[in-house]
């Protein structure tokens, strides 16, 4: 599977949720997606110190802590004070919910438990990739939420008008995601960091499916 881009650090997260199963099953499927550090904390108070004290990359944050759905507040800080990305995790599924997630967290994923380590990778690689690509998202691709390909998916329809750095993005997004089965089959040991998944993708081009060939040409011609 191919992995969200690498940052310039130790990739961190914070994991917010009081079940300690499925924090620790979603501490399991970033520690794959290549995560060095993956910090829990169960409360408000926990993820405020630990974001404070060493800021993450993204935060998983659930809706409901402690008997309520105090996770959006506490996201939304976490927002505001540490201009952390946000990927919402929660059952619950009504209206009310979700509008007041947009609200007071415009831009923030939304993913419904039981999360899929697929789902998880989606939404993780459209912040990483397209989080600095803020002014074309906003002009093209208002109310758009990350998540399940949605923000590539628009851009896409807009390829004319977006910025060329965003050009460049949108077309490795779309290459890497031609080449996710290829870079699973043949390459599931190499971390996306340092230009090693690029060589041992290089290095099995006679055998990759004919998709990813062309996205390999592409992106080698710059797109």
């Amino acid at each position: 599977m191919t992995q969200p881009s690498p940052l310039s650090h130790r990739r961190r997260a914070l994991i917010v949720d009081d079940d300690f199963s499925i924090a620790m099953g979603l501490k399991a499927d970033l520690q794959a997606l290549g995560f060095d550090v993956c910090d829990l904390a169960t409360n408000r108070q926990e993820a405020f110190r630990l974001a404070m004290s060493d800021q993450p990359d993204v935060v998983l944050m659930d809706v409901c802590l402690a008997g309520g759905r105090k996770g959006i507040e506490a996201a939304r800080w976490l927002r505001e004070v540490c201009e952390v990305r946000i990927i919402f995790v929660t059952e619950y599924r009504d209206r009310d919910t979700l509008e007041r997630i947009h609200k007071q967290v415009p831009g923030a994923s939304v993913l419904h438990k039981p999360v899929s380590r697929q789902g998880l990778f989606d939404a993780v690689a459209e912040l990483s990739h397209f989080g600095g690509s803020q002014l074309d998202r906003k002009a093209q691709c208002p109310g758009v939420e990350a998540g399940g390909g949605q923000i590539k998916d628009c851009l896409k329809t807009h390829i004319k008008d977006l910025s060329d750095d965003c050009k460049a993005v949108l077309v490795k997004v779309v290459n890497a995601k031609a080449c996710a089965d290829d870079a699973k089959k043949f390459c599931s040991d190499v971390k996306a960091d340092g230009g090693t998944l690029e060589a041992c993708m290089k290095s099995h081009i006679h055998e990759v499916s004919d998709a990813c060939k062309v996205a390999m040409v592409n992106s080698a011609a710059g797109g």
